[in-house]
């Protein structure tokens, strides 16, 4: 079993199946309810075995892309872009992989997404004065995306994104234990993965979805606040056409 405390109070996630809600005597169910979608899903997923990243997924044709990162690397920006432009939505954060055969495919999450106070008002989504916001490390929202897609999605390519010392976005070719690192490490609660007996089946399963989908690595410009003018770097690399 897992303990997670937050600032409406506690969940306790117990055998893959149950999670449990105590609020403190502010806190917001609502608010905890997101983070049971989250945080509460992604151990519940651990603890039956089956692999979630941390990260965004977008429908491109009949293929999905996933965005890898840390928090503040981009992932539900850049999910957010491709939404804008017509795609949809699979999942923001969390996604989880299951395997037909040997095709890995993401399955549809909580058709939300964690959006920065700074990337709404740069976008124009205006907020709410009553809107009590996510405070992570920057003070987040929840929106609801124009398109959602609610299957699973084959895969086509994974995208680790990060920050660097560069002046435009790039993309680069990861040798092959560079790209396996950057997915396994951005496995979602990762630190969670030995204490709760994970590693060897966890490994394997990083192992097979490495061995079935690209991965490259998205450099965006450090200081970089607005990512909308980088959703031009992916429509060479998978040959999207607006």
């Amino acid at each position: 079993e897992v303990l997670f405390g937050a600032a409406f109070g506690w969940i306790l996630v117990e055998l893959g199946n149950s999670i449990r809600i105590r609020l403190n005597p502010s806190g917001s169910l609502e608010e905890a309810m997101r983070y049971v979608m989250g945080s509460g899903m992604g151990i519940i997923f651990q603890q039956r075995r089956v692999l979630a990243l941390h990260a965004s997924a977008v429908k491109v044709g009949d293929r999905a892309l996933l965005f890898v990162g840390k928090s503040g690397s981009g992932k539900s920006t850049t999910a957010m872009n491709f939404v804008e432009n017509g795609h949809s939505l699979i999942s923001d954060d969390l996604s989880v992989i299951k395997f037909k055969s040997d095709e890995a495919l993401v399955h549809s999450g909580y058709p939300g997404q964690k959006i920065s106070k700074d990337i709404l008002e740069i976008h124009g989504e205006t907020i709410n004065p009553d809107e009590a916001p996510i405070d992570e490390d920057r003070l987040k929202y929840y929106r609801e995306p124009r398109h959602f897609y609610a299957k699973p999605c084959p895969i086509y390519k994974i995208f680790f994104l990060t920050r660097g010392d560069v002046t435009e976005s790039k993309i680069l070719k990861e040798g092959s234990m560079g790209a396996f690192n950057n997915m396994y490490a951005n496995t979602f609660r990762f630190g969670l993965v030995q204490p709760l007996g994970f590693s060897k089946s966890h490994m394997e399963l990083c192992m097979k979805l490495y061995r079935s989908v690209e991965i490259s690595t998205v450099i965006y410009p450090e200081n970089e606040i607005s990512l909308a003018a980088n959703f031009e770097v992916f429509k060479t690399e998978i040959g999207l056409v607006n």
